[in-house]
C-alpha cells in the first residue's frame, strides 16, 4: 500500500490519479496547517469529495503552525515542512505503507537547482531532489508543470490553486514567476536545458560517490569517435537510430546515394547544390525520386510562411521553361517533397540544435 500526500493542487491531484491508475492500493493524507484561513478550509474540502470520488481513504490533520515555529524559532515554511514530514512518517508506519508518494515535480526540482546555485553549492545541490529518499518518492520529477496541467484537463479534473503560489514574496516564486521566464526569454530551451544539466551531474556525483554511472562509461569511449553529447545520451537511453534508409532508385529521373551517420560537433550543413544533409529523424523512408508535377507544393527552407508552388519557386529563380520541365524532386514516404535537388530543402526536415542523426543525399542525373 502506497500513501500519497495530497494538497489539492494540480500536481498532487495529478499524482493521485495516476496511482490510482496504475492499480495500487492507495491511502491520501493531508496537511490543514491553519495558515490561509478559509482558503485552507476550502483544500481541505475538495480533497474530501476527491478522495470520496475515487474512493481513496483520507486521513486529515489539523497543526497550529504559527505556535511550532514561535516556539522552535523556525521560519513558518520550515515549521509546515517538519509538521508535515514527521507526521507522513508517523502515518506509515501506522499504516504499515511501502511509500510516500509527493508531488515534486520538474520545475520544482529546477528551482531548486536555481536557488542552491546562488546560494554557493557543490555538486550535491546542484543535482536537486531525488527521485528517491528513503520512504520518499516523487514519481512526478520528470514531469513539467505544463505536462502535469495538460493530463488534468484531458481528465477534465480539476483542482484548486494556492494563492500563495501566485504571490512574489518568496524566493522561490520569485524564480517561478520572474527569473525563469526571463531566462526562457532569453533562452526559449533554458528549462530544458537545467533539466538535462541536473541529470548529468546526478551520473557525475554517483562516480564522484563510489557508484557508476553508464552513460557516463559511454561517455569515455564515443566521445573520442566523434559522438555528441545528445547522441550518447540518446545511446544509452535507447533512443539511438543507426539503420541505413531505404530508397528507391528511378534512374530514368536520376539517382540518390543515401547515407546517416551521428551529427558531430563541427557539423556544418551542405550548402552544395547536389548535395543534402537532413535531419534523420524527421525522414520519412523509403525515398522516391520522380520529375516534377502540376500543382506540387514544397516549403523552402530560409523563406517564412505557408508552402509555395514549385512552379512559382523555379519562376523567381529565373529558371526557364525546358530546366524546370527536367527538375526532378525528392519524396518522402508520404508523398512529401523535401528536396529539390539543385535548389533547396525542405523546412520541415532541416536540421537544428536538437539533430541527432543526419541523412546525407546525393543526387546525380547520369
Amino acid at each position: 500500500m502506497k500513501i500519497v500526500a495530497l494538497s489539492g493542487g494540480a500536481d498532487s491531484v495529478c499524482l493521485l490519479l495516476k496511482t490510482i491508475e496504475k492499480g495500487e492500493t492507495v491511502e491520501a493524507l493531508h496537511c490543514n496547517f491553519h495558515l490561509r484561513g478559509d482558503e485552507s478550509d476550502r483544500d481541505e474540502n475538495f480533497c474530501r469529495n476527491l478522495c470520496e470520488k475515487y474512493n481513496v481513504p483520507l486521513h486529515v490533520k489539523h497543526f497550529d503552525t504559527n505556535a511550532y515555529a514561535k516556539k522552535h524559532k523556525v521560519s513558518i515554511e520550515m515549521a509546515a515542512r517538519e509538521l508535515r514530514y514527521a507526521w507522513f512518517e508517523e502515518m506509515r508506519q501506522k499504516l504499515n505503507a511501502e511509500e510516500i508518494l509527493v508531488a515534486h515535480h520538474q520545475d520544482d526540482n529546477i528551482e531548486t537547482m536555481l536557488m542552491n546555485l546562488m546560494r554557493g553549492t557543490g555538486i550535491s545541490g546542484l543535482t536537486g531532489m531525488k527521485h528517491r529518499n528513503g520512504y520518499i518518492v516523487r514519481p512526478l520529477l520528470d514531469m513539467t508543470r505544463q505536462e502535469i496541467l495538460d493530463y488534468l484537463a484531458l481528465r477534465k479534473q480539476d483542482y484548486i490553486t494556492d494563492s500563495t503560489n501566485l504571490e512574489t514574496d518568496a524566493i522561490r516564486n520569485k524564480i517561478r514567476l520572474q527569473l525563469l521566464p526571463l531566462m526562457e526569454e532569453i533562452f526559449p530551451t533554458a528549462r530544458k536545458n537545467l533539466a538535462k544539466t541536473m541529470h548529468f551531474l546526478q551520473e557525475a556525483e554517483s562516480v564522484v560517490s563510489g557508484g557508476q554511472s553508464t552513460e557516463l562509461d559511454i561517455f569515455k569511449i564515443l566521445k573520442p569517435l566523434g559522438f555528441t553529447s545528445k547522441q550518447i545520451e540518446a545511446i544509452a537511453n535507447g533512443r539511438w537510430k543507426a539503420e541505413r534508409p531505404k530508397m528507391s532508385d528511378v534512374k530514368e529521373n536520376g539517382q540518390l546515394v543515401v547515407s546517416s551517420y551521428p551529427k558531430s560537433d563541427d557539423f556544418k550543413p551542405s550548402k552544395e547544390p547536389f548535395v543534402a544533409t537532413l535531419d534523420a529523424d524527421k525522414v520519412v523512408t523509403p525515398l522516391v525520386i520522380r520529375r516534377i508535377q502540376q500543382g506540387d507544393r514544397f516549403k523552402p527552407y530560409g523563406m517564412k510562411g505557408c508552402s509555395k508552388l514549385i512552379s512559382d519557386f523555379l519562376t523567381d529563380k529565373k529558371i526557364d521553361m525546358d530546366e524546370r520541365q527536367e527538375q526532378c524532386v525528392v519524396c518522402d514516404a508520404n508523398g512529401e517533397i523535401i528536396w529539390l535537388p539543385g535548389h533547396r530543402i525542405s523546412h520541415n526536415v532541416a536540421c537544428s540544435d536538437n539533430t541527432i542523426n543526419i541523412l546525407e543525399l546525393r543526387y546525380s542525373n547520369i
